[in-house]
């Protein structure tokens, strides 16, 4: 008698259960991705609003063209509609604050830093804007060459867990089954 996995629910059950770990080890590096995404977007707010500064006169203004200028994203989103609702009410300062604390982003908490130093007199603005995104810039170089470093490690227990029960599983199942079978035929 062949043995056919398609045809046992048995198989089908065990292959589920084997799989379950999955949406525990996916929803990590999901995260990561996210979070990923939005210091890349936070990284262009950034030099946007350097190169917007560099050609309007006032940070409101220049904050208006970089959200206009964004493409598609979760802070892209944010910056246009706290542009659209709370610019001129509050400034550009308190938009970039609210930003600040709704992404935790400690860039954008370094960039007020440097904006109010800026504005007590002690560095011209586009400068502190230039320090901020290079600052941001090498923060990402860092962390993606960590990424790297560390990729090997990270996959390591994800692979023993999900590639090698299964791998056992169809090794052993058939040895086991003819092991039976054989076992069988005897009595």
């Amino acid at each position: 008698m062949a043995l056919s996995l398609s045809s046992k629910p048995l198989h089908g059950f065990l292959g589920l259960v084997a799989g379950g770990g999955l949406p525990w080890l996916v929803r990590p590096m999901v995260q990561r991705r996210r979070t990923w995404r939005v210091k890349v977007e936070i990284r262009d707010f950034l030099s946007g609003l350097r190169l917007a500064l560099a050609i309007r006169p006032t940070i409101s203004l220049a904050l208006e063209a970089t959200g206009a200028g964004m493409r598609k994203g979760v802070f892209a989103d944010r910056l246009r509609q706290h542009v659209q609702t709370r610019l001129l009410a509050e400034g550009a300062e308190a938009v970039i604050r609210r930003l600040a604390r709704e992404f935790r982003s400690k860039e954008l908490e370094s960039l007020l830093v440097r904006i109010e130093a800026a504005r007590r007199g002690g560095l011209p603005l586009p400068e502190a804007l230039r320090r901020a995104s290079e600052e941001m810039e090498m923060e990402l170089i860092r962390e993606a060459e960590y990424a790297v470093e560390s990729a090997p490690v990270r996959l390591t227990f994800p692979l023993l867990l999900t590639l090698f029960p299964p791998l056992l599983l169809f090794i052993a199942l058939p040895l086991v089954w003819t092991l039976l079978e054989s076992l069988g035929t005897l009595r």
